[in-house]
């Protein structure tokens, strides 16, 4: 009779349990199809909402080649899951290189992720139609935090949505251009913008019961018709430094000129009233 130790016993429950949360990559083309393994550029899938269905473990990565997608993803994450989103923008992956480019349907957000622990997202375009309303990206009750980096919004009545996030919401080099509502939305979380470009947008940073916003670095330009607000913040503890505001073409107003650029730098604790930069 064969008598195995409870250590050995141990060690392979404890193998079975990693082989079971190995982070997986998945790919997506144009050209793939969700019928394929997904697990190369070979078997790529063709939607980004299915390969995201696939993600279960810690840490799974999605590689998306260049082209455009329709995309309607609501995703339910595990609650230690951290997923990552990569734009193979050189196709050093998929071999289709260039920027993904996701719209989504009218009155409905592209992409939907909220419980897991964080999310990463980088070289991404979420773009809108003409005849509807679209929105990009939402996400909300992640324990860790965000990394929105080299993404674009374009064309969408509202860009991005950032509700209750434990951690970090940190948007990094990324650029959000003819926003009709609000370009970043974002309540009870901390967000950081660094290098980032956010032009003609209504409303371009929303924000109320932050644990603090820090903005550094980064353009703020309206044609001063349609653009109203850079920042608006209620409750927030705010840390503004070297935000440029520039106003030009028809919209600059008696006390301006076109292609005025105001440099803004400022910090403020927390307080009840709301802390304005207007553009306008």
């Amino acid at each position: 009779m064969i008598q195995i130790s409870r250590y050995a016993i141990a060690t392979l429950l404890m193998m079975g349990s990693c082989t079971s949360s190995m982070a997986t990559d998945y790919y997506v083309r144009v050209s793939g199809n969700d019928k394929n393994s997904g697990t190369s550029a070979k078997s790529a899938f063709a939607t980004i909402d299915y390969a995201i269905s696939k993600c279960v473990s810690n840490s799974d990565r999605v590689y998306v080649g260049a082209g455009k997608y329709s995309a309607n993803v609501v995703r339910s994450m595990p609650k230690s899951q951290r997923l990552q989103i990569l734009g193979d923008l050189k196709g050093k992956h998929t071999g289709d290189a260039g920027r993904p480019i996701l719209t989504g349907k009218p009155n409905a957000w592209s992409m939907t992720l909220y419980n897991g622990l964080d999310v990463s997202i980088s070289g991404v375009q979420f773009e809108g139609e003409s005849g509807g309303n679209y929105y990009g990206l939402r996400l909300t009750a992640l324990s860790g935090g965000l990394t929105l980096s080299d993404c674009w919004f374009n064309n969408l009545y509202m860009a991005a949505d950032l509700y209750s996030n434990g951690g970090l919401s940190n948007v990094d080099s990324s650029q959000f251009s003819k926003i009709q509502h609000i370009g970043l939305y974002v309540r009870a979380c901390e967000l950081k913008i660094q290098t980032s470009q956010l032009n003609d947008c209504r409303y371009a940073v929303y924000g109320h019961d932050l644990t603090k916003f820090s903005i550094k670095k980064s353009d703020f330009k309206s044609d001063g018709i349609n653009s109203t607000l850079a920042v608006y913040m209620n409750n927030t503890a705010v840390e503004i430094e070297a935000a440029k505001v520039i106003i030009e073409g028809n919209g600059a107003d008696d006390s301006s000129s076109t292609g005025e650029s105001v440099i803004v730098t400022r910090r403020m604790n927390r307080a009840a009233a709301p802390y304005v930069v207007w553009m306008r």
